[in-house]
């Protein structure tokens, strides 16, 4: 007759691996809603960047000067003509604030901004980017600390 072997786990190893997987889930998920939430934010600057830098192109292709309104919300590019054309428009999850209140950013035929604006992210965050700035001929992203962009 032949000996059978019992190969199994006993209950004791179950719950001990059980509470161990409790204990490490109990960490990690609230670290993974942070994490999602700041590359949501990052995702957003960069959309951002890519619909200022489109607007942009776009102007000096068709050698027109372009308005870009940015609200809490929102991002609206149109042409500076009679007739407006929109040529990007986007809405935020996360709200968006723009240094001394500038909503309103005119780039002329060339793609150049009169004037500069810093504009970031208003939630509580550790994404980079969380900000944008538009200085002339320069869009770039960046760190909001202190109340400036860094890139």
């Amino acid at each position: 007759m032949e000996k059978r072997v019992n190969r199994a786990f006993t209950l004791l190893e179950v719950m001990l691996i059980i509470a161990i997987l409790a204990i490490v889930l109990a960490i990690a998920i609230p670290n993974f809603d942070r994490y999602i939430k700041d590359y949501n934010i990052q995702k957003q600057i960069n959309k951002l960047y890519a619909d200022i830098n489109y607007a942009k192109f776009y102007g000096v292709a068709h050698q027109i000067p372009i308005n870009i309104n940015i609200t809490q919300n929102q991002i609206k590019a149109l042409t500076n003509q009679t007739n407006p054309v929109l040529i990007v428009q986007d809405n935020f999850k996360y709200p968006i604030s723009c240094s001394d209140n500038t909503t309103l950013i005119t780039l002329n035929a060339f793609g150049i901004a009169k004037g500069s604006v810093n504009c970031f992210v208003n939630e509580q965050n550790n994404a980079n980017p969380n900000c944008f700035k538009i200085e002339f001929a320069k869009i770039s992203t960046g760190r909001w600390i202190n109340g400036n962009c860094k890139e």
